[in-house]
């Protein structure tokens, strides 16, 4: 029972509602922990899932060719730095507001429901909830048609924005986060193609 009410209070009911005397969400420290330690998840997480890919074979191509995908399928990234405020518009802000909003606002509407009901939370409830969130987690994955198994890495990346949003009761923090992904694989590229 206890187990079960710390779960209530840690996965639900820990930000629903802004405490009395806590900072706007954008000032409080909480939020701003949270997506750090997403960042940081992902930052040691996606590149080691793609090392993997390319060490066990999966990905048998050059990773020139690989890259040569990804500029067909999504060129805004290979842009130069002179349209740096495009590319941040158009392949950071927009797709991490869209996606984040159409993948990842049905688990906040269903925790919101949750707790609207009154439910009280057990583990096949918070099963329940992240099933839910990885089946969508793996569609958003899906819809990246750079190589057939780019799904992979695209599907652990997004796990801890999913653990955000349920984490945080929010959407913001895993707009910040996927844009912040986009951000950093834009300047990737362009080390890469400085370096090639």
């Amino acid at each position: 029972q206890s187990f079960c009410t710390n779960l209530n209070k840690s996965y639900f009911y820990g930000s629903l509602k802004m405490e009395k005397g806590r900072a706007d969400p954008l000032f409080d420290l909480y939020y701003w922990e949270k997506i750090a330690k997403a960042l940081l998840v992902n930052a040691f997480t996606v590149p080691t899932v793609i090392a993997l890919l390319f060490l066990s074979g999966l990905v048998d191509e050059p990773f020139s060719k690989v890259m040569s995908s990804f500029q067909r399928s999504y060129p805004a990234f290979f842009w130069p730095l002179n349209k740096f405020f495009d590319f941040f518009k158009v392949n950071s802000v927009i797709p991490a507001m869209t996606e984040e909003f159409f993948y990842r606002v049905p688990i906040r509407i269903l925790m919101g429901l949750i707790v609207f009901f009154g439910k009280e939370l057990n583990w096949w409830l918070i099963l329940f909830v992240w099933s839910v969130g990885l089946i969508l987690n793996y569609q958003w994955a899906a819809n990246h048609p750079v190589h057939e198994f780019v799904w992979i890495p695209v599907f652990v990346a997004g796990l801890p924005w999913l653990w955000l949003v349920i984490r945080t009761s929010r959407l913001w923090p895993a707009m910040f986060c996927h844009a912040a992904a986009n951000l950093s694989i834009y300047f990737l590229i362009k080390i890469y193609q400085f370096l090639s």
